[in-house]
Protein backbone atom coordinates (compact mmCIF):
# COMPACT_ATOMS: atom_id res chain seq x y z
CA UNK A 1 0.00 0.00 0.00
CA UNK A 2 1.55 3.17 -1.44
CA UNK A 3 1.36 5.79 1.50
CA UNK A 4 0.66 9.39 0.38
CA UNK A 5 1.35 12.67 2.72
CA UNK A 6 -1.49 14.68 2.42
CA UNK A 7 -0.60 18.05 0.26
CA UNK A 8 -1.44 20.25 3.66
CA UNK A 9 1.34 18.42 5.25
CA UNK A 10 3.88 17.90 2.74
CA UNK A 11 6.51 20.54 3.52
CA UNK A 12 9.27 18.48 0.62
CA UNK A 13 7.70 20.82 -2.11
CA UNK A 14 10.60 22.98 -4.54
CA UNK A 15 8.60 26.29 -3.65
CA UNK A 16 9.02 25.82 -0.01
CA UNK A 17 12.82 26.77 -0.13
CA UNK A 18 11.72 29.94 -0.20
CA UNK A 19 11.36 29.62 3.59
CA UNK A 20 14.69 28.40 3.44
CA UNK A 21 16.25 30.69 1.57
CA UNK A 22 15.03 33.71 4.14
CA UNK A 23 16.20 31.76 6.78
CA UNK A 24 19.48 31.40 5.28
CA UNK A 25 20.12 35.50 5.70
CA UNK A 26 20.61 34.36 9.26
CA UNK A 27 22.96 32.00 9.37
CA UNK A 28 25.31 33.49 6.79
CA UNK A 29 26.75 33.87 3.74
CA UNK A 30 28.12 29.78 3.60
CA UNK A 31 23.88 29.26 3.69
CA UNK A 32 23.06 31.99 1.55
CA UNK A 33 25.36 30.53 -1.64
CA UNK A 34 23.70 27.03 -0.80
CA UNK A 35 20.10 28.47 -0.45
CA UNK A 36 20.49 30.39 -4.16
CA UNK A 37 22.39 27.28 -5.19
CA UNK A 38 19.14 25.47 -4.92
CA UNK A 39 17.36 27.91 -6.28
CA UNK A 40 19.43 27.66 -9.21
CA UNK A 41 18.64 24.27 -9.88
CA UNK A 42 14.82 24.57 -9.20
CA UNK A 43 15.48 26.90 -12.03
CA UNK A 44 16.52 23.99 -14.21
CA UNK A 45 14.06 21.57 -12.95
CA UNK A 46 11.27 23.87 -13.32
CA UNK A 47 12.51 25.99 -16.38
CA UNK A 48 8.89 25.49 -18.22
CA UNK A 49 6.39 26.63 -15.25
CA UNK A 50 9.11 29.61 -14.17
CA UNK A 51 9.60 30.86 -17.79
CA UNK A 52 5.53 31.34 -17.97
CA UNK A 53 6.60 33.88 -15.53
CA UNK A 54 9.55 35.03 -17.57
CA UNK A 55 7.33 35.53 -20.59
CA UNK A 56 5.51 37.70 -18.59
CA UNK A 57 9.04 40.03 -17.98
CA UNK A 58 10.51 39.25 -21.27
CA UNK A 59 12.49 42.83 -21.04
CA UNK A 60 13.72 42.75 -17.30
CA UNK A 61 15.13 39.31 -17.96
CA UNK A 62 16.91 40.08 -21.27
CA UNK A 63 18.23 43.64 -19.22
CA UNK A 64 19.32 41.14 -16.24
CA UNK A 65 21.29 38.79 -18.42
CA UNK A 66 22.78 41.84 -20.21
CA UNK A 67 24.16 43.23 -17.06
CA UNK A 68 25.51 39.69 -15.97
CA UNK A 69 26.80 39.23 -19.79
CA UNK A 70 28.97 42.87 -18.91
CA UNK A 71 29.96 41.98 -15.89
CA UNK A 72 31.69 38.30 -17.09
CA UNK A 73 33.17 39.68 -20.16
CA UNK A 74 35.11 42.45 -18.22
CA UNK A 75 36.52 40.55 -15.83
CA UNK A 76 37.56 38.12 -18.46
CA UNK A 77 39.44 40.92 -20.22
CA UNK A 78 40.72 42.58 -17.42
CA UNK A 79 41.40 39.29 -15.12
CA UNK A 80 41.94 36.16 -17.77
CA UNK A 81 44.56 34.45 -15.66
CA UNK A 82 42.40 34.64 -12.67
CA UNK A 83 40.24 31.50 -12.26
CA UNK A 84 38.57 32.43 -8.88
CA UNK A 85 37.33 35.72 -10.35
CA UNK A 86 35.89 34.86 -13.44
CA UNK A 87 34.42 31.80 -11.90
CA UNK A 88 32.99 34.35 -9.19
CA UNK A 89 31.57 36.62 -12.05
CA UNK A 90 30.19 33.68 -13.63
CA UNK A 91 28.55 32.33 -10.47
CA UNK A 92 26.70 35.68 -10.20
CA UNK A 93 24.08 34.33 -12.99
CA UNK A 94 22.55 32.55 -9.89
CA UNK A 95 21.33 36.16 -8.48
CA UNK A 96 20.03 37.12 -12.21
CA UNK A 97 17.56 34.16 -12.27
CA UNK A 98 16.57 34.32 -8.42
CA UNK A 99 13.85 36.62 -8.90
CA UNK A 100 11.87 34.77 -11.35
CA UNK A 101 12.07 31.49 -8.94
CA UNK A 102 10.97 33.46 -6.39
CA UNK A 103 8.00 34.52 -8.32
CA UNK A 104 7.34 30.96 -9.47
CA UNK A 105 7.71 29.73 -5.57
CA UNK A 106 5.64 32.34 -3.82
CA UNK A 107 3.23 31.79 -6.37
CA UNK A 108 2.56 28.37 -4.85
CA UNK A 109 3.82 28.60 -1.54
CA UNK A 110 1.11 28.88 1.15
CA UNK A 111 1.34 32.95 1.56
CA UNK A 112 0.09 33.15 4.61
CA UNK A 113 2.64 30.81 6.55
CA UNK A 114 5.40 32.29 4.33
CA UNK A 115 4.60 35.90 5.60
CA UNK A 116 4.33 34.59 9.23
CA UNK A 117 6.89 33.01 8.92
CA UNK A 118 9.38 35.91 8.15
CA UNK A 119 7.93 37.81 10.70
CA UNK A 120 8.61 35.88 13.00
CA UNK A 121 12.57 36.12 12.23
CA UNK A 122 12.13 39.72 12.76
CA UNK A 123 10.51 40.03 15.63
CA UNK A 124 12.41 37.37 17.28
CA UNK A 125 15.76 39.53 16.24
CA UNK A 126 14.19 42.86 17.52
CA UNK A 127 13.53 40.98 20.67
CA UNK A 128 17.26 39.53 20.85
CA UNK A 129 18.75 43.15 20.04
CA UNK A 130 17.04 44.39 22.96
CA UNK A 131 18.35 41.99 25.24
CA UNK A 132 21.73 42.12 24.47
CA UNK A 133 21.42 45.59 24.63
CA UNK A 134 20.52 45.96 27.78
CA UNK A 135 22.21 42.42 29.33
CA UNK A 136 25.39 42.77 27.45
CA UNK A 137 24.79 39.48 25.95
CA UNK A 138 22.52 37.97 23.36
CA UNK A 139 19.98 35.07 23.96
CA UNK A 140 22.71 33.02 22.25
CA UNK A 141 25.66 33.91 24.31
CA UNK A 142 26.87 36.25 21.96
CA UNK A 143 28.52 38.79 24.56
CA UNK A 144 29.68 42.61 23.30
CA UNK A 145 33.26 42.40 24.98
CA UNK A 146 33.98 39.00 22.43
CA UNK A 147 32.82 40.70 19.63
CA UNK A 148 36.05 42.50 18.27
CA UNK A 149 34.19 46.34 19.10
CA UNK A 150 35.85 47.64 21.97
CA UNK A 151 33.37 50.33 22.13
CA UNK A 152 30.59 48.32 22.50
CA UNK A 153 28.42 50.88 20.42
CA UNK A 154 27.32 48.02 17.31
CA UNK A 155 24.52 45.65 18.73
CA UNK A 156 24.43 42.50 16.37
CA UNK A 157 21.78 39.99 18.52
CA UNK A 158 22.09 36.63 16.69
CA UNK A 159 24.61 37.88 13.74
CA UNK A 160 27.16 37.56 16.28
CA UNK A 161 30.61 39.88 15.39
CA UNK A 162 28.48 40.25 11.85
CA UNK A 163 27.29 43.69 12.29
CA UNK A 164 24.38 43.15 10.16
CA UNK A 165 21.24 43.85 11.78
CA UNK A 166 20.51 47.33 11.59
CA UNK A 167 20.70 46.43 7.63
CA UNK A 168 18.95 43.45 8.12
CA UNK A 169 15.60 44.77 9.83
CA UNK A 170 15.53 47.98 7.66
CA UNK A 171 15.76 45.98 4.37
CA UNK A 172 13.86 42.54 5.64
CA UNK A 173 11.96 43.98 8.49
CA UNK A 174 10.69 46.79 6.74
CA UNK A 175 9.74 44.08 3.65
CA UNK A 176 8.12 42.12 6.33
CA UNK A 177 6.50 44.85 7.79
CA UNK A 178 4.59 45.49 4.71
CA UNK A 179 3.77 42.19 3.96
CA UNK A 180 2.06 41.21 7.32
CA UNK A 181 -0.93 43.53 5.69
CA UNK A 182 -1.81 40.75 3.06
CA UNK A 183 -2.87 38.10 6.57
CA UNK A 184 -5.25 39.87 8.03
CA UNK A 185 -3.96 39.29 11.13
CA UNK A 186 -3.96 43.15 12.46
CA UNK A 187 -7.01 44.04 10.98
CA UNK A 188 -9.27 44.28 14.06
CA UNK A 189 -6.20 45.51 16.37
CA UNK A 190 -4.92 48.12 14.21
CA UNK A 191 -2.71 49.51 17.00
CA UNK A 192 -0.66 46.59 16.63
CA UNK A 193 0.88 48.24 13.74
CA UNK A 194 1.77 51.16 15.96
CA UNK A 195 3.82 49.05 18.32
CA UNK A 196 5.48 46.73 16.18
CA UNK A 197 6.61 49.57 14.12
CA UNK A 198 7.75 51.23 16.93
CA UNK A 199 9.84 48.15 18.17
CA UNK A 200 11.52 47.64 14.61
CA UNK A 201 12.84 51.43 14.49
CA UNK A 202 13.96 51.47 17.83
CA UNK A 203 15.61 47.77 17.41
CA UNK A 204 17.37 49.66 14.25
CA UNK A 205 18.45 52.79 16.08
CA UNK A 206 20.50 50.64 18.84
CA UNK A 207 22.06 48.61 16.51
CA UNK A 208 24.51 51.71 15.67
CA UNK A 209 24.35 50.70 11.93
CA UNK A 210 24.60 54.75 10.41
CA UNK A 211 23.67 53.53 7.12
CA UNK A 212 20.35 52.19 8.45
CA UNK A 213 19.05 55.41 9.35
CA UNK A 214 19.45 56.39 5.80
CA UNK A 215 17.93 53.87 4.40
CA UNK A 216 14.79 54.19 6.71
CA UNK A 217 14.50 57.89 5.10
CA UNK A 218 14.27 56.61 1.99
CA UNK A 219 11.99 54.26 2.63
CA UNK A 220 9.88 57.07 4.10
CA UNK A 221 10.85 59.87 1.50
CA UNK A 222 9.25 57.57 -1.36
CA UNK A 223 5.96 56.84 0.27
CA UNK A 224 5.68 60.07 1.20
CA UNK A 225 6.06 61.21 -2.58
CA UNK A 226 4.56 58.87 -4.35
CA UNK A 227 2.26 56.46 -2.26
CA UNK A 228 -0.42 58.56 -1.60
CA UNK A 229 -2.57 56.46 0.12
CA UNK A 230 -0.71 55.74 3.39
CA UNK A 231 0.96 59.22 3.03
CA UNK A 232 -0.69 60.74 6.44
CA UNK A 233 0.62 57.26 8.20
CA UNK A 234 4.57 57.79 6.73
CA UNK A 235 4.41 61.23 8.08
CA UNK A 236 3.46 60.13 11.42
CA UNK A 237 5.89 57.25 11.04
CA UNK A 238 8.82 59.94 9.84
CA UNK A 239 7.91 62.10 12.96
CA UNK A 240 7.95 58.84 15.64
CA UNK A 241 11.43 57.61 13.85
CA UNK A 242 13.00 61.20 14.09
CA UNK A 243 11.36 61.59 18.05
CA UNK A 244 13.44 57.89 18.38
CA UNK A 245 16.39 59.04 17.00
CA UNK A 246 16.71 61.97 19.13
CA UNK A 247 15.95 60.37 22.70
CA UNK A 248 17.46 56.87 22.04
CA UNK A 249 20.91 58.86 20.66
CA UNK A 250 21.01 60.72 23.57
CA UNK A 251 20.31 58.64 26.18
CA UNK A 252 22.98 56.22 25.50
CA UNK A 253 26.49 57.82 25.47
CA UNK A 254 27.28 55.00 23.17
CA UNK A 255 25.05 55.76 20.70
CA UNK A 256 25.84 59.05 21.10
CA UNK A 257 29.22 58.61 20.10
CA UNK A 258 28.46 56.12 16.84
CA UNK A 259 26.37 58.58 15.70
CA UNK A 260 27.75 61.73 16.18
CA UNK A 261 31.38 62.03 17.58
CA UNK A 262 32.81 58.85 15.91
CA UNK A 263 32.18 61.29 12.20
CA UNK A 264 33.46 63.97 13.13
CA UNK A 265 36.49 61.70 14.48
CA UNK A 266 36.82 60.57 11.47
CA UNK A 267 36.58 64.17 9.35
CA UNK A 268 38.87 65.48 11.91
CA UNK A 269 36.33 68.21 12.08
CA UNK A 270 32.44 68.96 13.45
CA UNK A 271 30.59 67.90 10.52
CA UNK A 272 27.16 68.60 12.36
CA UNK A 273 28.38 72.47 13.72
CA UNK A 274 30.36 73.42 11.47
CA UNK A 275 30.42 71.49 7.93
CA UNK A 276 32.85 72.77 5.51
CA UNK A 277 34.11 71.25 1.97
CA UNK A 278 37.20 70.27 3.65
CA UNK A 279 35.65 67.93 5.86
CA UNK A 280 33.82 66.44 3.64
CA UNK A 281 36.57 65.49 1.57
CA UNK A 282 38.20 63.98 3.74
CA UNK A 283 35.92 61.69 5.08
CA UNK A 284 36.91 57.99 4.19
CA UNK A 285 33.17 58.01 1.92
CA UNK A 286 34.38 60.96 -0.28
CA UNK A 287 37.97 59.52 -0.95
CA UNK A 288 36.87 56.62 -2.26
CA UNK A 289 34.28 58.43 -4.70
CA UNK A 290 37.06 60.71 -5.71
CA UNK A 291 39.61 58.07 -6.63
CA UNK A 292 36.58 55.75 -7.94
CA UNK A 293 36.28 58.69 -10.60
CA UNK A 294 40.10 58.18 -11.40
CA UNK A 295 39.47 54.57 -12.29
CA UNK A 296 36.29 55.31 -14.52
CA UNK A 297 38.18 57.89 -16.57
CA UNK A 298 40.59 55.46 -17.26
CA UNK A 299 38.21 52.10 -18.42
CA UNK A 300 35.01 53.61 -18.71
CA UNK A 301 33.73 51.24 -21.27
CA UNK A 302 33.48 47.97 -20.07
CA UNK A 303 35.67 48.57 -16.61
CA UNK A 304 37.86 46.59 -14.42
CA UNK A 305 35.97 43.80 -13.98
CA UNK A 306 34.95 41.61 -10.67
CA UNK A 307 35.79 43.36 -7.26
CA UNK A 308 38.03 45.74 -9.48
CA UNK A 309 37.88 48.56 -7.03
CA UNK A 310 39.86 46.07 -4.28
CA UNK A 311 42.48 44.78 -7.12
CA UNK A 312 43.35 47.75 -9.06
CA UNK A 313 42.69 50.92 -6.30
CA UNK A 314 46.48 50.55 -5.24
CA UNK A 315 47.34 51.88 -8.68
CA UNK A 316 44.94 54.84 -9.00
CA UNK A 317 44.72 56.23 -5.54
CA UNK A 318 47.94 58.48 -5.79
CA UNK A 319 46.36 59.91 -9.02
CA UNK A 320 43.24 61.70 -6.70
CA UNK A 321 44.64 65.14 -5.24
CA UNK A 322 41.62 66.74 -3.28
CA UNK A 323 41.51 64.20 -0.44
CA UNK A 324 43.60 63.70 2.49
CA UNK A 325 42.18 60.76 3.71
CA UNK A 326 45.08 58.33 4.02
CA UNK A 327 42.83 54.86 3.64
CA UNK A 328 41.75 56.03 0.20
CA UNK A 329 41.30 51.75 -1.06
CA UNK A 330 38.89 49.32 0.32
CA UNK A 331 37.17 46.39 -1.01
CA UNK A 332 34.37 48.49 -2.59
CA UNK A 333 33.66 52.46 -3.37
CA UNK A 334 30.82 52.46 -0.22
CA UNK A 335 28.41 53.35 -3.57
CA UNK A 336 26.52 51.04 -5.59
CA UNK A 337 26.47 53.28 -8.95
CA UNK A 338 30.25 54.04 -8.67
CA UNK A 339 30.95 49.85 -8.15
CA UNK A 340 28.58 49.23 -11.12
CA UNK A 341 30.80 51.31 -13.10
CA UNK A 342 34.03 50.46 -11.79
CA UNK A 343 32.80 46.80 -12.51
CA UNK A 344 31.10 47.28 -15.60
CA UNK A 345 31.88 50.31 -16.88
CA UNK A 346 29.63 52.75 -18.65
CA UNK A 347 27.98 50.27 -20.23
CA UNK A 348 27.12 47.80 -17.35
CA UNK A 349 26.33 51.27 -15.57
CA UNK A 350 23.45 52.41 -18.33
CA UNK A 351 21.90 48.66 -18.49
CA UNK A 352 21.56 48.68 -14.46
CA UNK A 353 20.40 51.95 -14.32
CA UNK A 354 17.74 51.28 -17.77
CA UNK A 355 16.26 48.11 -15.93
CA UNK A 356 15.97 49.66 -12.15
CA UNK A 357 13.75 52.14 -14.29
CA UNK A 358 11.82 50.20 -16.04
CA UNK A 359 11.02 48.48 -12.77
CA UNK A 360 10.09 51.93 -11.11
CA UNK A 361 8.00 53.27 -14.04
CA UNK A 362 5.75 49.44 -13.93
CA UNK A 363 5.45 50.11 -9.94
CA UNK A 364 4.00 53.69 -10.70
CA UNK A 365 2.05 52.12 -13.84
CA UNK A 366 0.78 49.39 -11.32
CA UNK A 367 -0.24 51.95 -8.83
CA UNK A 368 -1.33 49.47 -5.61
CA UNK A 369 0.00 50.25 -2.55
CA UNK A 370 1.56 47.27 -1.54
CA UNK A 371 3.86 47.62 -4.81
CA UNK A 372 5.14 50.70 -4.16
CA UNK A 373 5.53 49.62 -0.31
CA UNK A 374 7.61 46.74 -1.72
CA UNK A 375 9.94 49.27 -4.16
CA UNK A 376 10.59 51.79 -1.79
CA UNK A 377 13.07 49.28 -0.30
CA UNK A 378 14.44 48.84 -3.36
CA UNK A 379 14.20 52.48 -4.17
CA UNK A 380 16.52 52.92 -0.99
CA UNK A 381 18.87 50.61 -1.84
CA UNK A 382 19.64 52.05 -4.87
CA UNK A 383 19.89 55.55 -3.78
CA UNK A 384 22.90 57.28 -4.99
CA UNK A 385 23.73 59.44 -2.00
CA UNK A 386 23.79 56.53 0.54
CA UNK A 387 27.32 54.62 1.41
CA UNK A 388 26.43 51.18 0.46
CA UNK A 389 27.78 47.71 0.88
CA UNK A 390 29.37 46.08 -2.10
CA UNK A 391 26.61 44.99 -4.61
CA UNK A 392 28.08 42.65 -5.74
CA UNK A 393 28.99 40.50 -2.74
CA UNK A 394 26.38 37.56 -1.27
CA UNK A 395 24.80 39.15 1.11
CA UNK A 396 23.92 42.31 -0.70
CA UNK A 397 23.46 40.89 -3.97
CA UNK A 398 21.16 38.04 -2.62
CA UNK A 399 18.91 41.03 -0.48
CA UNK A 400 18.66 43.09 -3.60
CA UNK A 401 17.54 40.35 -5.89
CA UNK A 402 15.51 38.43 -3.16
CA UNK A 403 13.31 41.26 -2.70
CA UNK A 404 12.70 42.16 -6.29
CA UNK A 405 11.28 38.65 -7.15
CA UNK A 406 8.79 39.82 -4.11
CA UNK A 407 8.49 43.01 -5.79
CA UNK A 408 8.16 41.50 -9.51
CA UNK A 409 5.74 38.36 -8.26
CA UNK A 410 3.09 41.05 -6.84
CA UNK A 411 3.46 43.09 -10.08
CA UNK A 412 2.81 39.90 -12.13
CA UNK A 413 -0.22 39.20 -9.79
CA UNK A 414 -1.90 42.33 -10.42
CA UNK A 415 -1.42 42.93 -13.73
CA UNK A 416 -2.87 39.21 -14.47
CA UNK A 417 -5.60 40.37 -12.51
CA UNK A 418 -6.31 43.14 -14.61
CA UNK A 419 -6.08 40.71 -17.80
CA UNK A 420 -8.71 38.25 -16.46
CA UNK A 421 -11.36 41.16 -15.43
CA UNK A 422 -10.60 42.85 -18.81
CA UNK A 423 -11.37 39.61 -20.47
CA UNK A 424 -14.60 38.91 -18.26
Amino acid sequence: MKFIIPEKYNFFKDYNIIFILFFSFCLGNIFINLATLICFVIFILKFKEIKIYINQLNNLFYLFFLFWFILVLSTIINDHKNFHSILKSVSYLRFIILPFVIVYMIAKVDKKKFIIFINFLIIFLIFDIFFQFYFKFDIFGYNLKDLGNPRQDRIGGFFGDEFVAGGYLSLFGFLSFFLISETKIFKEKKYLFFIYLSALLAAIIITGDRVSIILIFGIFLFNLIFNRYVRKYFLVSLLLFSFLVVVVVQSSNKLSYRYIDNINDIAKINIFKEPSIIGFLNTPWISHYLVSIEMIKEKPILGFGNKGFRKFCPEYYHKEKLSNYKHKCANHPHNTYFEVAIDTGILGLVIFVIFNLVIFLKVIRNKKTLTLLIYSIIFTIINPIRPSGSFFSTWSAATYWVIIGVLLYYLIKDCNKKTITSNN
